[in-house]
């Protein structure tokens, strides 16, 4: 699948080849959760317009709405989906969902670095997102240094301590 690097696919099982029949057992349920969180969950900007005045590109975006809400509001929508739409918005768990993403996501990269380990023994990091939840993201800060040198620079602040704090 085609997409944007680091877009909700490489996001959530990283960049390992996953190619057996259990790997896609498994994707697929993470896919079907995905479906909801994104669907349901996760806001959206929508582009209104785009002007262009010489070199300068003016964009225009509708403030964030989910998928979910847009098609709620959404006149040509007759009422039975949008019924259907609804319950299963008000079944969705939010934290119980993440929380089956990311056990499934964690045996994804199990048995991809099993079967990784079989054929190399050095093994894989894991994917992005376990990364991220163990702590082993760091972030990196762009510096201006006296002489308008840049520099880059590691904080040593974990990347997913900021999520939640931040």
């Amino acid at each position: 699948m085609e997409q944007k690097n680091w877009s909700r696919v490489r996001e959530l099982v990283g960049y390992q080849r996953y190619d057996s029949p259990e790997e896609f057992k498994l994707l697929n349920q993470i896919w079907e959760l995905d479906r909801i969180f994104t669907n349901y969950l996760l806001p959206q900007h929508k582009l209104v317009s785009k002007t262009r005045h010489g070199a300068k590109v003016t964009q225009v975006h509708d403030r964030p709405t989910t998928p979910h809400q847009r098609a709620v509001a959404h006149p040509a929508v007759r009422k039975i989906p949008v019924i259907r739409l609804n319950v299963e918005f008000k079944k969705i768990r939010m934290m119980a969902l993440s929380q089956q993403i990311l056990e499934l996501t964690g045996g994804l990269e199990k048995l991809s670095v099993a079967k990784s380990r079989a054929i190399d023994p050095a093994g894989e990091e894991g994917s992005a997102m376990n990364q991220l939840l163990r702590g082993d993201f760091h972030l990196r800060q762009r510096i201006k240094v006296p002489g308008g040198i840049d520099m880059t620079q590691q904080v040593d602040t974990p990347l997913a301590y900021l999520f939640v704090t931040g």
